[in-house]
């Protein structure tokens, strides 16, 4: 059967001396492994296509008894130019990747999912501050598209607490409006060095909690390290 569908990269690895697999997550399919063969050969320019943000369209021939799908036909869907030019906007752009990944599964389609990732790398490449609201909306939808929407109203939820034993006194508020707005309507909040930490630990521990991965993500121990 052939698949057609649009798909955004979230990783990329080698396979044998000429081929490469793509993890895909794909609109139509939910996360799907794609091999293209001989990627790797210098004739071959279907390679740059399959980098992690990239947003495509794509024909693959699906056979449900493999694990690993192959690639017909691809073109790019959107182009987004930041995410390979600025060290900041490959940051969060590789934290989105790495989340998604991590969260969802093979061939579980999640289209309202899939929607929210693309408007959310859209908008983070339309400008260049106050990128963690935007990141920060993508894991309260993320949490909420997948059953997982943290109670902000309950003192037992985990790390509730949290938010109240912090100097941060906006973080509840900024948690709840982002539960409660699109992305387009969330308000400019002023947002300081305590409400990045509590803001940001409280949906890390949620989704860590949740989901199937321990430890701080890769692209979370980066973007520490740079200091955005």
């Amino acid at each position: 059967m052939i698949v057609k569908t649009s798909a955004i990269v979230l990783k990329r690895f080698p396979f044998g001396e000429t081929s490469i697999i793509a993890r895909c997550f794909t609109r139509e399919e939910g996360k799907v492994n794609i091999i293209i063969k001989g990627a790797k050969r210098k004739k071959n320019h279907s390679s740059s296509f399959f980098q992690p943000i990239n947003c495509l369209d794509m024909l693959y021939y699906f056979k449900p008894n493999r694990d690993i799908q192959t690639a017909s036909k691809v073109s790019y869907n959107k182009i987004w130019s930041k995410f390979h030019a600025n060290l900041k906007h490959m940051s969060y752009g590789m934290a989105l990747m790495e989340i998604t990944d991590k969260t969802i599964t093979n061939y579980d389609p999640h289209p309202e999912l899939f929607d929210e990732l693309f408007s959310v790398i859209n908008k983070i490449d339309s400008q260049d501050d106050k990128l963690n609201i935007i990141f920060w909306y993508y894991e309260m939808r993320l949490l909420t598209i997948l059953g997982y929407q943290p109670n902000l109203n309950d003192d037992n939820q985990i790390n509730l607490n949290l938010l109240n034993s912090q100097k941060s006194k906006n973080s509840l508020k900024i948690l709840r409006t982002l539960q409660t707005h699109s992305l387009e309507s969330i308000p400019d909040f002023n947002i300081t060095k305590e409400d990045r930490n509590t803001v940001g630990t409280f949906l890390s521990e949620n989704l860590r909690n949740h989901f199937d991965y321990s430890g701080p993500l890769r692209s979370f121990n980066f973007m520490k390290k740079i200091k955005f």
